[in-house]
Parts: structure tokens; C-alpha cells; sequence
């Protein structure tokens, strides 16, 4: 009883999943309920259930649908209802239909597309009232038709934005065809894209629109290029660009372009050309020399040290320990030093922790320019366990040289260490903690078991880890 109240409920698309699956179910069907789309989705799987077909119900689609997965049904087919798109994708995959087309309602795309894959068809084609888009599409495809073309609509288009990616895909596709291209009507931009693929376009093209920057690219791939290159439109930073991969070229370089960053990325990978360095363009931003000593410390000799800041000296002492000779520590903040103990925890001890530096971020700096309610008291059963200062320290570690950790409450520290076990030696908590904040601490893992005071434990709190 409930299977036949759930059959009434079915809609036409769940009849056809039903059928396909169980042709037994035909019986209790409600073929009223099954449209267009249903009928051609049912018969292309199940022919069985024709007799059963509202033919009206299918569109030009639908016969489509059906024709490609079921031809023997063409006889029941009323062509009228196919359109342009239609015929188009039902002869791409059964051209045998043909002699039932009528070709006055295929439009532009619809020829583009089926004479790209189906050139016996172009007999049918009016080829004069093809679009510059749909001839660039069957060109590419089926270069045996550039007679019928008419080029001067080709390079006539007056919407150039448009006509550059059509010309770029048709000779990406097929080449024999450059000499037919307007080629100034391309920007310098795009004559390197076209000329990286194919350099043998290059006598074709207008050199004189090629910035800096694509003669950089183009001999950088081609360096066959560097007879025909006007090297005075080179920038510093397209002589960085191209010296990095061709240093052949550097007796043609104006050195005297490169700024300090340039200089940089150059010696970073190509030291050789340290004796061509104007070494003061480096003093215009501090950075430079920490990531240049960074790649290269043999360069340590011309740096003026007083350059670098606290963050230079946190990141370059990271990956050179080997300076800290020449560090100014007092320079250093708690977020430099949050990023040098990180990496180099052997620098612990040049840290004053009795009379940190100023930092960055003013004591008690919670986000919002006030300060710090170290009072803050919120275990009323609403508010979160632990102080305001503690969730800053957990969230952002690089804060703890800032807190007066005296002033922060024994529930503080378990929050803090579980999730920034690294700032342990920061507090004075672990003789005040109590049983259930040490196995609060401890049960996540051991990194802090050797400062626990054991004697403290009951059965039951040795139990809980």
C-alpha cells in the first residue's frame, strides 16, 4: 500500500530513473506526467517504451537527445522544430541526416562550429555571411577554406580589442597564415607573446613598438633577438631580468640603472657582477642588505651595519648566525626577537629580560589602543576562563616580552603554555600552580613535565594524564 501511494507521488523525472532502472514498474506509470526532456532521456536508455511517447512533447533538443542516442526513431522526428544550433550539433555526430536540413537556420556560430569538424558540408555555406570570428574558428581548423575567406575583413575590424586574441589563436594554429596579418595592429605586449612561441614571425613584426621589458623576455628565450634590440629601452629592472638567465649580455648593461633592489636580485644569483655594484644604491632601504646577505655573506665586508633595524638583523641572524658580531641587539623588539628565538633559540641569552627594549607594541596593548585590564575577572559562568592578556599572549607570543607577567592570575599560565609551550620560562608559576591546572597543562604532552612539582599530584590527577 505505501509503495503504490509513493508511485502516485513520483514526479515525471523520478518515473524515468525508476524505468531505466526496473522496466517492470511500466504498468502503475503515469506517462502523463513525463515531458520533453523526460521522453528523451527515457528512450534513449529504454526504445522499449516508444508506443507509450507523446511525440509533441519533445522540442528540437529533445529529438536531438534522442536522435544521437537512437536514430531508428528519425521516422517519427517533425524536423521543423530543430533550429541552427540543433542541426549543427546533431550532424557533427550524424551526418547522414543531411538530406533532411533545412541550411537557412544555421546562423553564424552554428556554421563555425559544424564546419570546423565537418568541411563536406561547405557547399551549403554562404561564406560572405560569415562573421571575422566564425572565419578565424574554421580556419583554424581547416586551412583549405583561406580562398573562400575574404582577408581584408579580417584585418579591417575595427574593434581591435577583440581582433588581437583571434589573430593570436589563428596563427598559433596555423602560421602559413602571418603574411596575411595586419601586424601593427599589435602592441608591443602582444608581439612578445606571439614571437616567444613563434620567432619566426619576427621579421614581420614593428620592433619599434617592443618596450624594455619584451626585448628583456624575448632574448631572454631567443637570444638570437640581441642583434635587432635597442638596449637604451631597457630599464634596471629588465637588466635584472635578463642577466639573471643571459649574463653574456652584461657588456651591453647601463649598470648605472639598477637601483638597490635591482642589484639585489642580480648578486643574489649572479655574484660576478659584484665589481660593476654602485654599493650606496643598497643604503636606500635597509632590507637590501639583509636579503642580499641573506643569499650571499661574502658581501658582509661592504655593508654599513647601522643600517640594518631589529627585524633586518631578526630575519638575517635566522639564516646567518654567523653575524651576530656585528649585531646592535638593543635594536632588537619582542617581535624580532619572537622571530630570531624562533629559528636560533641559542640567542636566548643575549636577551634582557630584566629590561626588555621598547617594542613595537606599547605594555599592555590589546589591539584597540587601550590598556590592558589585568583584573579582568569573567569567571561569573558567561565570560571566557582565562584574562584578556593571557588570550593576546596565547594568540600573538611575540607579546610576552611586553606582559608583567606578575600581575596575570595562576588560571593564566596553563591557558597560555598549552598552546605557546616555548614561553615557559617566562612566568614564575609552576611552584603556584594548582593540581588541576598542572594536569590541565601536562595532559596535552611532556614538553613541561621536568618543571612540574610532582608532590602536588593525588592518584587521581596522575590518573587524568
Amino acid at each position: 500500500m505505501n509503495e503504490k501511494l509513493e508511485l502516485k507521488t513520483l514526479s515525471g523525472r523520478e518515473w524515468v530513473a525508476r524505468l531505466i532502472d526496473d522496466p517492470s514498474l511500466a504498468e502503475q506509470c503515469d506517462w502523463s506526467k513525463l515531458y520533453g526532456n523526460d521522453w528523451a532521456e527515457l528512450l534513449s536508455a529504454q526504445p522499449r517504451f516508444a508506443d507509450k511517447c507523446d511525440w509533441r512533447n519533445l522540442d528540437g533538443y529533445n529529438w536531438v537527445r534522442l536522435l544521437l542516442a537512437q536514430p531508428q526513431f528519425a521516422d517519427r522526428c517533425d524536423w521543423r522544430k530543430l533550429g541552427g544550433r540543433n542541426w549543427a550539433s546533431l550532424l557533427l555526430e550524424q551526418p547522414g541526416f543531411a538530406d533532411k536540413c533545412d541550411w537557412n537556420k544555421l546562423g553564424d556560430a552554428d556554421w563555425a562550429s559544424l564546419l570546423s569538424a565537418r568541411p563536406e558540408f561547405a557547399d551549403h555555406c554562404d561564406s560572405h555571411s560569415l562573421s571575422v570570428w566564425s572565419w578565424a574558428r574554421i580556419l583554424a581548423a581547416q586551412p583549405q577554406f583561406a580562398d573562400l575567406c575574404d582577408w581584408s575583413k579580417m584585418n579591417e575590424w575595427s574593434n581591435t580589442a577583440e581582433w588581437r586574441p583571434i589573430w593570436e589563436d589563428l596563427l598559433a594554429a596555423q602560421p602559413q597564415f602571418a603574411d596575411r596579418c595586419d601586424w601593427t595592429k599589435f602592441t608591443g605586449d602582444e608581439l612578445a607573446k606571439i614571437l616567444l612561441e613563434r620567432p619566426d614571425f619576427f621579421p614581420l613584426c614593428d620592433r619599434s613598438i617592443l618596450t624594455g621589458r619584451d626585448w628583456a623576455c624575448l632574448i631572454e628565450r631567443h637570444p638570437e633577438f640581441a642583434a635587432d634590440c635597442n638596449w637604451k629601452k631597457l630599464t634596471g629592472r629588465n637588466w635584472t631580468q635578463l642577466l639573471l638567465s643571459q649574463p653574456r649580455f652584461a657588456d651591453k648593461c647601463a649598470w648605472g640603472k639598477l637601483n638597490g633592489y635591482d642589484w639585489v636580485k642580480l648578486l643574489s644569483a649572479q655574484p660576478q657582477f659584484a665589481d660593476k655594484c654602485n654599493w650606496t644604491k643598497l643604503n636606500s632601504w635597509k632590507g637590501h642588505w639583509a636579503e642580499l646577505l641573506h643569499a650571499r655573506p661574502e658581501f658582509g665586508e661592504k655593508c654599513d651595519w647601522s643600517l640594518l633595524d631589529g627585524t633586518d638583523w631578526a630575519i638575517l641572524l635566522a639564516a646567518r648566525p654567523d653575524f651576530a658580531d656585528k649585531c646592535d641587539w638593543t635594536k632588537l623588539n619582542s617581535v624580532d626577537w619572537y622571530i630570531l628565538l624562533a629559528r636560533r633559540p641559542k640567542f636566548r641569552a643575549r636577551r634582557r629580560l630584566a629590561n626588555p627594549v621598547p617594542a613595537i607594541f606599547p605594555s599592555g596593548f590589546n589591539g584597540g589602543g587601550n590598556p590592558i585590564d589585568y583584573d579582568d575577572d569573567d569567571d561569573d559562568g558567561w565570560g571566557p576562563y582565562e584574562s584578556r592578556w593571557a588570550r593576546k599572549i596565547a594568540d600573538s607570543p611575540w607579546l610576552a616580552g611586553e606582559c608583567d607577567w606578575s600581575r596575570l592570575k595562576r588560571r593564566d599560565a596553563p591557558y597560555i603554555l598549552n598552546r605557546q609551550p616555548h614561553l615557559s620560562g617566562f612566568g614564575k608559576f609552576w611552584t603556584r600552580f594548582r593540581r588541576r591546572d598542572l594536569a590541565l597543562l601536562l595532559k596535552p604532552g611532556s614538553e613541561s613535565a621536568d618543571k612540574c612539582d610532582w608532590a602536588k599530584f593525588r592518584k587521581y590527577c596522575r590518573a587524568s594524564l
